[in-house]
């Protein structure tokens, strides 16, 4: 029956329920292990910014570096850790038709070092 209701339904359709199923377990997991409830409006929220932001990432000719940040576009910026604190950032691509892929750690004090 599932498999029916999934090739009658539009790809944009089909995405869209596969981001809300993603958000639910996402809930759940916070719920399990954080102890945070998060309402439903907060559910569909997360899906459909977490589906827009990576809709905008697969545009190749969005350069983010180049974009001046605009509110709520769901662009962050880098902020320093508080006082005594360090902050670590990590990133990776993965280059498929180069067959490679390229990491990177950066770790920050709240003094920049």
């Amino acid at each position: 029956m599932t498999e029916a209701l999934v090739k009658q339904m539009s790809l944009d359709s089909t995405i869209r329920v596969v981001m809300l199923c993603w958000s639910i377990w996402t809930a759940r997991n916070d719920m399990v292990w954080n102890q945070r409830r998060r309402s439903v409006d907060e559910v569909v929220s997360l899906a459909t910014i977490t589906l827009n932001q990576y809709i905008a990432a697969q545009n190749v000719g969005s350069i983010p570096s180049l974009n001046p940040l605009r509110s709520g576009d769901g662009a962050e910026q880098w902020t320093k850790p508080g006082l005594n604190t360090i902050k670590i950032n990590v990133d990776a691509s993965i280059f498929e038709k180069k067959t490679s892929f390229g990491d990177a750690i950066v770790i920050q004090d709240d003094n920049g070092f």
